[in-house]
């Protein structure tokens, strides 16, 4: 008899151990699964329009590290670089982004939410 509740309780310790290490493992996959998604969602852009008219022409729009002349001081009139939360696909998503993101005064919030800015050469 004693040796039969030793078995129970091994058993059930095992069931234990490999129950809370499925749950652990299924835990930390899912969080590199966010960590990897967060990284490639953010996608940069950068403006090379020259007045703030044209910030919302897909034009006017370039994907990929800025240029030299952009500022951190976020008080100049025109966005340099631009970083999005999501992957953006062309320039044309980038507008409809700004557009659903800023439904306001679309232009001042894409400039007041740039990662850097400039003035108008």
């Amino acid at each position: 008899m004693k040796t039969l509740k030793s078995k129970i309780v091994a058993g059930m310790t095992a069931f234990a151990l490999l129950f809370g290490l499925f749950f652990t493992v299924t835990a930390f996959e899912k969080n590199q699964k966010t960590a990897v998604a967060k990284k490639t969602a953010t996608t940069t852009w950068h403006f090379t329009g020259d007045d703030p008219s044209e910030i919302l022409n897909p034009e006017k729009w370039e994907d990929g590290s800025s240029p030299d002349n952009c500022e951190t001081e976020l008080t100049l009139e025109l966005p340099c670089t631009f970083e999005t939360n999501v992957s953006i696909v062309d320039a044309e998503a980038l507008i409809d982004y700004f557009e659903s993101e800023y439904p306001i005064d679309t232009e001042e919030q894409v400039v007041e939410n740039a990662e850097s800015t400039r003035n108008p050469e």
